[in-house]
C-alpha cells in the first residue's frame, strides 16, 4: 500500500468570482482541419474586442498543422488535441513570405489571462534542417503580467532557446505530464532551457512541475539572476532528466523551492572547463557549477522582503528523494576529453554555493540523496552515446556541429507542409529496471516521472487530482466564514503560512467592489474579521483574499 501523502490540500479555485466577471459571446469548440495554418485560422476567429470567438480550438488526432507567424495571446485561450490511440496532433514550422521561420509560437502576452495547452506536439525543427539547421527559437512564452498557464500531456521538441520562455512578472504556471526534447542550439552548449524565466526585473509567483520527462535540453529551470528572476514557490516532484549539456538547474536565489523524487540522470554531460566559466559578474574565475543550483539572493534582500515579506534566513529549499546518477560510460569520456589542454572537471551535487546555504539556512535541507544508477534499456543509453560523440567532436573543433539526438527526420504525408516531425511512437524509453527505486520515493511510488509506470500514475492521480496541490503552493492555508449564510454580520476566518502583505476584499456578484476589509503585512498566522453587510441587499457575495501574486476567493449568502 502507498503512503499517503499528507501535504496535499486542495485550493479553492479563484474562477468562482472571475466568472461571475465575464460575459462573453464566445461559442463552444472549433474543430480545426488536418493541415491548417493555426495563425490564420485563430486569427481569423479573433473578435474586434480581442476575445475569441471559441472557447476551445480542437485539434485532431494524427493531424499535421502549420503555423508561419507567433500567436499573441491576449486574453483567455485553450487549445487541445484530441484525445486518441494514435500521435497526438502536431505543430511544425513553416517561412513566412520573407522566408523567415516564426520566433515563437505562442505568447501569452496580455495581463491576467488564464491559458491552456493540453495533448499536442509542437516541433521546432524545420524542413531546412539537412543543410542549416532552422530552429523556431522559442515554442511558447508568456510575456503579459499575472497570468495562469497551464501545460498539460504536451511534448516540446527541437527549439533552438527555450520550451517555454517566462519574462513575466507574477506568473503563476503548471507544468504537468509533458516532454521536453532536443531544446539547444547548435552551435553553443549554453543555449536551451525547458523553462526559463529571466530578463525582466520582476517577481513571479508559482512554478509546478510534475511528471515530466526532459531529454537531452541545454538546463531544465533557468531563473538565472538572482537579483532579478525570483519565484515565491517552486515545485519540481517526479520529474526523470536524462542528459543535459550543462547544469540542469539555474535557479541561484528562488525563494521556496522543492525538488522532491526525481530522477537527474547525466546532468551536465559536457563536463566544465574552468576557462569557460569566467562569470560576467566576476564571480570566480574558477565556479564549479552543482547540479543542486543554489545561492544566496545576492544583494537583493531589500526587494525579497518587499515582494514576498520573508527575509533571505527564512528562505525554504527542501531536496529530498532524488536520484543523482552519471553513468560510467560519461565519466570514462571526461577522462578522454582534451578541454584547452586540460582535463574536464567532473561535476558535482552541492558546489560552494549550495553548501554555504544549506550551512546557514535551518530551512535549506538536502535530504536523502540517491547516487545509484536507474538502469535504463540499452537503446536509451544509446542515444547518450551520441550525445557524447557530439560532445567529443566539439571539444575536438571550434564549430560546434548539429545533432538532434531523438530526431528522425521524415516528411509528413502533406504536400502543403512538408515538414520533419518526431518519430511515432517515441523511441526512448526510461521505464528503469533497477528495483531499489521502485518505491524509493517519498510518497511510496517509483522515482521520476510516472507516466513510464502507468499502475504507479493511475493510483498517484487518485491521490493528486485536479484540484489537489503541496499546501506550499499556498501561502493561505485556509479561508472560511461563519455563519453562512448569514443576516447582518459573519466573520471571515483565514490562516496564511508565512508572512506577506494581505489584502482582503468584498465583491458583489457583478465584480464590483463592495469594501476592502484588510490591506496590511502580516505575519504567518490565524485571522478574523467581522463583516456587516446590513446596508446592502441580500444575495450572493465574494470574498477575496490575496497574498502577493496568489488569490483565493470563497462565496457567502447574505439573507434578510
Amino acid at each position: 500500500m502507498k503512503k499517503i501523502n499528507f501535504k496535499l490540500v486542495n485550493i479553492v479555485v479563484f474562477a468562482l468570482l472571475f466568472s461571475a466577471w465575464s460575459l462573453s459571446a464566445q461559442e463552444g469548440t472549433l474543430v480545426i482541419e488536418n493541415g491548417a495554418n493555426l495563425y490564420d485560422v485563430i486569427y481569423a476567429d479573433t473578435l474586434d474586442n480581442g476575445n475569441y470567438a471559441h472557447e476551445v480550438y480542437q485539434l485532431q488526432n494524427g493531424a499535421y498543422y502549420s503555423m508561419h507567424a507567433g500567436l499573441y495571446i491576449t486574453n483567455d485561450f485553450t487549445i487541445v488535441g484530441a484525445e486518441g490511440s494514435g500521435r497526438p496532433a502536431v505543430i511544425v514550422p513553416i517561412a513566412d513570405n520573407s522566408g523567415n521561420l516564426p520566433f515563437l509560437y505562442f505568447n501569452v502576452a496580455g495581463d491576467k489571462v488564464t491559458a491552456k495547452f493540453e495533448n499536442f506536439i509542437v516541433q521546432g525543427l524545420s524542413q531546412k534542417f539537412a543543410t542549416t539547421a532552422a530552429l523556431v527559437y522559442n515554442g511558447f512564452r508568456i510575456s503579459g503580467d499575472s497570468n495562469r498557464v497551464f501545460f498539460n500531456k504536451m511534448i516540446i521538441n527541437g527549439f533552438q532557446g527555450a520550451g517555454i520562455d517566462d519574462p513575466a512578472i507574477g506568473t503563476y504556471s503548471e507544468v504537468r505530464d509533458c516532454k521536453f526534447r532536443n531544446i539547444g542550439d547548435t552551435k553553443t552548449e549554453w543555449s536551451g532551457w525547458a523553462y526559463g524565466h529571466w530578463v525582466r526585473a520582476g517577481s513571479s509567483d508559482t512554478l509546478i512541475m510534475t511528471n515530466n520527462t526532459f531529454i537531452n535540453v541545454g538546463n531544465v529551470i533557468a531563473a538565472a539572476d538572482g537579483d532579478v528572476d525570483l519565484y515565491r514557490y517552486i515545485l519540481f516532484e517526479h520529474n526523470t532528466i536524462f542528459a543535459t549539456t550543462v547544469h540542469p538547474f539555474d535557479m541561484a536565489g528562488q525563494i521556496n523551492v522543492d525538488m522532491i523524487d526525481n530522477i537527474i540522470y547525466s546532468p551536465y554531460t559536457m563536463g566544465q572547463k574552468a576557462t569557460t566559466y569566467i562569470m560576467p559578474d566576476n564571480w570566480s574565475d574558477t565556479i564549479h557549477y552543482g547540479v543542486i543550483g543554489m545561492d544566496t539572493v545576492r544583494g537583493n534582500a531589500d526587494r525579497m522582503l518587499e515582494d514576498f515579506g520573508i527575509t533571505e534566513e527564512e528562505r525554504h529549499w527542501h531536496w529530498k528523494n532524488n536520484v543523482v546518477a552519471w553513468p560510467q560510460v560519461v565519466q570514462e569520456a571526461w577522462n578522454t576529453m582534451d578541454t584547452d589542454g586540460g582535463k574536464v572537471i567532473e561535476p558535482v551535487i552541492q558546489d560552494n554555493y549550495d553548501k554555504a546555504v544549506i550551512d546557514a539556512h535551518l530551512l535549506a535541507v538536502d535530504e536523502n540523496t540517491i547516487s545509484t544508477d536507474p538502469e535504463f534499456v540499452t537503446e536509451t543509453m544509446d542515444f547518450l552515446t551520441k550525445m557524447l560523440d557530439w560532445i567529443d567532436n566539439k571539444r575536438h573543433t571550434a564549430e560546434w556541429v548539429g545533432y538532434k539526438l531523438l530526431v528522425e527526420p521524415s516528411e509528413t504525408e502533406n504536400d502543403a507542409i512538408k515538414a520533419y516531425v518526431v518519430p511515432w511512437p517515441l523511441p526512448e524509453n526510461l521505464a528503469y529496471t533497477n528495483t531499489n527505486l521502485a518505491d524509493a520515493a517519498s510518497d511510496g511510488y517509483h522515482v521520476g516521472d510516472l507516466n513510464w509506470f502507468p499502475e504507479d500514475k493511475a493510483a498517484w492521480d487518485k491521490d493528486n487530482g485536479v484540484g489537489i496541490r503541496l499546501n506550499k503552493a499556498s501561502m493561505i492555508a485556509s479561508l472560511s466564514n461563519y455563519p453562512n449564510p448569514f443576516n447582518s454580520t459573519t466573520t471571515i476566518e483565514y490562516t496564511i503560512n508565512e508572512s506577506s502583505n494581505m489584502t482582503l476584499t468584498v465583491f458583489d456578484i457583478f465584480g464590483k467592489q463592495v469594501e476592502v476589509l484588510v490591506n496590511t503585512n502580516q505575519q504567518a498566522g490565524t485571522y478574523s474579521v467581522e463583516w456587516n453587510g446590513s446596508s446592502l441587499a441580500e444575495g450572493l457575495y465574494f470574498y477575496q483574499l490575496k497574498s502577493g501574486f496568489y488569490t483565493t476567493t470563497n462565496k457567502m449568502v447574505l439573507t434578510k
